[in-house]
């Protein structure tokens, strides 16, 4: 009976390491503000966002999580890109982005990727761009932009290598077990 659960034993960790999956986003990318200049000094900020895939969708849309806070006297609800290179950030919803480009309102920012027109971001990287808005109120400003895309579809989930090293170290019990029991049937007249 022993030899029939070992078998069996060994496919269902097989089964659940296969199942089990990721609980978080695969593309993660993240904004920081930087030398944001106007009528006053804004303070610096960051924008991370969490996609499944890479955003591939000219436009804006919300926000895929809560309303992001900024140092401009609103708090970012919608982003998206374009193929003219640009990322958009909107906190009025009266912006639009399309791949001629990016029309403000009253409470609205675009980041211009340098080197990047003419495609979507689908690789993990650096970029760095020009960032051009308007507060709060419609006061225009300029600063610099950096964004940092990781393609978390890459690092192996740490619960996962777990299951991995459980597994076979389950394997390997199978394995010492199953050379005692040839060994013994060898050795018996």
């Amino acid at each position: 009976m022993a030899t029939i659960l070992r078998p069996k034993l060994c496919a269902l960790f097989a089964a659940v390491f296969c199942w089990i999956q990721p609980a978080r986003a695969d593309v993660i990318y993240d904004f920081k503000f930087t030398n944001l200049l106007g009528i006053t000094t804004y303070a610096d900020f960051e924008v991370t966002l969490d996609y499944p895939t890479f955003v591939t969708t000219t436009g804006l849309m919300p926000l895929p999580g809560a309303p992001v806070p900024t140092s401009l006297g609103f708090d970012i609800t919608s982003s998206g890109t374009s193929l003219s290179g640009q990322w958009g950030f909107d906190g009025l919803g009266l912006a639009t982005l399309s791949d001629l480009g990016f029309l403000f309102d009253a409470a609205s920012l675009v980041i211009d990727l340098s080197g990047v027109a003419g495609a979507y971001i689908t690789t993990p990287g650096t970029y760095t761009g020009t960032v051009l808005g308007n507060a709060f109120l419609g006061h225009g400003f300029r600063g610099d932009g950096t964004l940092t895309v990781t393609d978390m579809s890459q690092v192996p989930e740490p619960s996962a290598l777990s299951l991995m090293g459980l597994w076979l170290l389950a394997l390997s019990f199978t394995v010492v077990q199953r050379r005692r029991e040839t060994k013994q049937t060898c050795q018996q007249p």
